[in-house]
C-alpha cells in the first residue's frame, strides 16, 4: 500500500497503547505477551514467600499480576474467556506456593531431570492431587480476591453502569447500550436491559459490547435500576459475583 508517495508496511501484530493487535481481533498476541509477563511476576513473588505476610502477598498479586491482566481487559477478555484459566492458574500457584511450601518442588527442573520416567509419572499424580485438594475459593477470599471471570464481568458491568449514569461523549457507545426501549410505563422485568443485536458473526460473538450486555442483562432488577438509587453498585456487584460462583 502506498499513501502520497510513501510505502506502508503491513504487519500482523500491531501494539497500540500496551494492546496488542493482530489482523483478525483474535487478541492471542496480546494474552500470550500478559502471560508470559505475570508468569515472570509470578517467580519474583514465589521467591519472596518467606518474607512476607499475607497482606503483602494480596498487595504484590493485585500490584503484579491483576493489574496487569485487568488493563484493557473489556476489550480483550471477550475473545480469549476460554484461555482465562491459564491466567488463573498463575495466581493459583502463588497461592499455592505461600500456603503449600511443598509444593514448590514441583516447579523446579532439577526435580523432573533426576526422575525416572515411572518415578516421573508417580510425582505428576503426587502433585495432582495436592493442587486438587487445596481449596484455592477459600485462599481468594481470604484475600479478598476474585476470579479473572468475575473481574471481567464486574468492569463490565461497572463500565456500562458510568456511560449510563453519567453519559458518555462517544455516540456510539452511548447507543451500544441504551436500555431496552419500553413502549408502556409498566415496569418489567427487561425495561433496563440492553439491547443485543441478533448476529450470525463470531467477531460479533467475541466483541465486548455483546458479552458486557449479556453480563448487563443477568444482574439482578434492583441493581440496573440506577437512577433514584443509592445503592453502592460497586460492592454491590462484587458481593453478587461472589455468590454467583
Amino acid at each position: 500500500m502506498v499513501v502520497n508517495g510513501n510505502v506502508i508496511e503491513r504487519v500482523s501484530t500491531f501494539k497500540y497503547l500496551g494492546l496488542m493487535l493482530d489482523e483478525c481481533l483474535t487478541f492471542k498476541c496480546h494474552f500470550e505477551h500478559v502471560y508470559k509477563k505475570i508468569s515472570v511476576n509470578a517467580g519474583l513473588i514465589c521467591k519472596l514467600r518467606k518474607n512476607i505476610t499475607a497482606h503483602v502477598l494480596m498487595l504484590l498479586i493485585n500490584a503484579y499480576i491483576n493489574s496487569v491482566i485487568d488493563y484493557s481487559l473489556i476489550i480483550w477478555g471477550a475473545s480469549r474467556v476460554n484461555d482465562f484459566e491459564r491466567l488463573q492458574k498463575v495466581t493459583y500457584n502463588i497461592l499455592a506456593t505461600y500456603y503449600y511450601p511443598k509444593s514448590c518442588k514441583f516447579k523446579h527442573k532439577r526435580f523432573w531431570a533426576n526422575l525416572s520416567p515411572s518415578e516421573a509419572k508417580k510425582a505428576r499424580r503426587e502433585c495432582d492431587k495436592m493442587f486438587k485438594a487445596i481449596d484455592f475459593s477459600m485462599l481468594l477470599e481470604k484475600h479478598n480476591l476474585l476470579t479473572l471471570g468475575e473481574r471481567f464481568q464486574f468492569f463490565s458491568v461497572w463500565f456500562i453502569y458510568k456511560i449510563r449514569k453519567f453519559g458518555c461523549k462517544i455516540p456510539h457507545l452511548t447507543e451500544l447500550f441504551v436500555p431496552t426501549s419500553n413502549s408502556c410505563n409498566m415496569t418489567t422485568r427487561n425495561r433496563n436491559s440492553c439491547n443485543i443485536q441478533p448476529h450470525c458473526s463470531a467477531l460479533y460473538a467475541n466483541s465486548f459490547g455483546y458479552s458486557a450486555s449479556k453480563v448487563w442483562n443477568s444482574l439482578p432488577r434492583e441493581l440496573c435500576e440506577i437512577k433514584g438509587k443509592s445503592v453502592n453498585f460497586r460492592k454491590s456487584v462484587n458481593q453478587w459475583l461472589i455468590k454467583k460462583w
